[in-house]
């Protein structure tokens, strides 16, 4: 989708249950940057195995957002798989989107 206040113009969006976006990152931490608003909500965030829940509400709409740093255990090749949950981020929120703009990752 594009849109003026996203790194190149651009950023990714669902709000579909079990929409994933996946890679692998050479590095010991990655930086989920994205667009937080009423309408976010929830992804499951897996790191070599290892999971988190990343909310994407927040009250007032919010460009170019870090929502979630993760560390590595390991230095070198890392897989990580990013899955729309379908569920509001907060009881306030009014959608499921995960607005995904930027994807960082620090090397040693």
């Amino acid at each position: 989708m594009r849109s003026k206040r996203a790194y190149a113009g651009r950023l990714s969006r669902s709000s579909r249950r079990g929409a994933r976006l996946g890679f692998r990152f050479s590095g010991d931490r990655l930086f989920i940057v994205g667009r937080t608003g009423r309408r976010g909500g929830r992804a499951l965030v897996r790191l070599n195995g290892r999971r988190r829940v990343v909310s994407f509400y927040s009250r007032r709409t919010r460009n170019r957002k870090v929502v979630a740093i993760l560390r590595a255990k390991r230095r070198g090749l890392n897989r990580v798989q990013i899955v729309n949950l379908g569920r509001k981020g907060s009881r306030r929120a009014r959608g499921t989107r995960v607005e995904i703009d930027a994807l960082g990752v620090r090397r040693l």
